[in-house]
């Protein structure tokens, strides 16, 4: 939560220079965003951009859900309720911020499947991220990959008939920890599917680590001694005849 007033002077100049903004760089402002999602209420630092107008200049395609009266309480309501970590991770933190969006403006639904490049296609979307939020490109490719295994999370027998290779794939990859922090949010799943997620991903290191264990290598083959000419002429055959020509030479 902001514990803290602002001047009414300082009010009155944020709506006045409020457009400048849009020439500040956009790494700087990733910088403030991840602040914002970093706060005890996430909800009130974009309260206020939006009340000062701010939010209209930096973030316009959160200011359309923000201005529209049937998406501005569900927007709000999905950033209250994200509880996340100060020590998470931007692509977390973005992810979080990407599925408000996307649950008040896009999809309410989480039962409906997105694909990767689903995500990663929409002009709506893929504007936040890359030119709004200022997403690095492989965070846009993570959290477009975490709604895309939100439909593998749900089937979790046809999972578990998968072959151990194909398994660990899934839980050791890098969006399968955002995957169920959105999963979570969304109550998508069970507590039991929860618990069984956890325990696969926790076993999944400890499968990769006996595997190498049990490899065996191959022991490098040793390189001849001496110079590559030098074992070229000792295995170059000899020519018989200049031989016995020389012999004759030396009877003579």
């Amino acid at each position: 939560m902001i514990r803290f007033a602002l001047d009414t002077d300082l009010q009155r100049a944020m709506k006045t220079h409020a457009q400048t903004l849009t020439t500040t760089a956009l790494p700087r402002r990733r910088e403030e965003f991840l602040k914002f999602l970093r706060l005890e209420d996430p909800a009130q630092p974009f309260i206020m951009a939006h009340d000062f107008g701010v939010i209209d200049f930096v973030l316009p395609t959160l200011a359309e859900c923000l201005n529209n009266p049937d998406q501005h309480d569900p927007f709000l309501k999905h950033l209250r309720h994200l509880h996340l970590s100060e020590k998470a991770a931007p692509v977390e933190l973005f992810a979080s911020l990407v599925q408000a969006f996307i649950r008040t403006a896009i999809e309410p639904d989480p039962h409906v499947d997105l694909g990767s490049r689903q995500i990663l296609e929409h002009p709506r979307i893929l504007k936040l991220m890359r030119d709004e939020l200022g997403m690095f490109k492989n965070e846009q490719i993570l959290v477009a990959k975490a709604f895309d295994l939100q439909n593998l999370l749900l089937k979790r027998k046809e999972f578990e008939r998968r072959g151990e290779r194909r398994r660990r794939a899934v839980v050791t990859h890098q969006a399968f920890h955002v995957a169920i922090e959105i999963a979570k949010r969304d109550f998508l799943l069970s507590p039991s599917d929860l618990n069984f997620w956890a325990e696969s991903s926790e076993a999944a290191p400890v499968s990769d680590e006996s595997r190498s264990q049990r490899r065996r290598r191959r022991p490098r083959r040793k390189k001849p001694s001496g110079s590559r000419s030098e074992s070229l002429k000792a295995d170059a055959p000899t020519d018989d005849k200049s031989d016995r020509a020389h012999t004759r030479e030396e009877s003579n």
